[in-house]
């Protein structure tokens, strides 16, 4: 009854919290060996830990935080003025001056804002 796993299962498995400690991961394991043929692929886990994958944030693609926040606001940026369409209200939205989502704007969205 020999098992491989998947490399993304077991990146999946090392990342679960496992709260009830070495007993759940065996009980796991132990039913993974009966339950599948030959290689053990995410699909085969239990949805407990797929749920939990999902409240998880995923690692980071980015080399500093402040990359990360430069990313993060992008995208709070370009999603509000598309929604919004001028800057008086993508600054309401996303509770800065006026002058400061003008700025915003020209700098991730390319092009000056009307101020409506």
């Amino acid at each position: 009854m020999d098992r491989l796993i998947s490399q993304e299962t077991l990146e999946i498995l090392s990342g679960y919290a496992w709260p009830g400690n070495v007993r759940q991961l065996e009980n796991v394991i132990e039913r993974l060996v009966i339950t599948t043929d030959s290689i053990i692929h995410p699909r085969d886990l239990p949805d407990l830990i797929h749920q939990h994958t999902k409240e998880r944030l995923p690692d980071p693609p980015f080399s500093s935080l402040d990359e990360a926040l430069r990313e993060v606001e992008r995208q709070m940026v370009v999603r509000s003025y598309q929604k919004c369409g001028s800057s008086r209200k993508v600054a309401a939205d996303l509770n800065v001056s006026q002058t400061r989502a003008s700025r915003l704007i020209r700098k991730y969205c390319g092009h000056r804002a009307d101020s409506e």
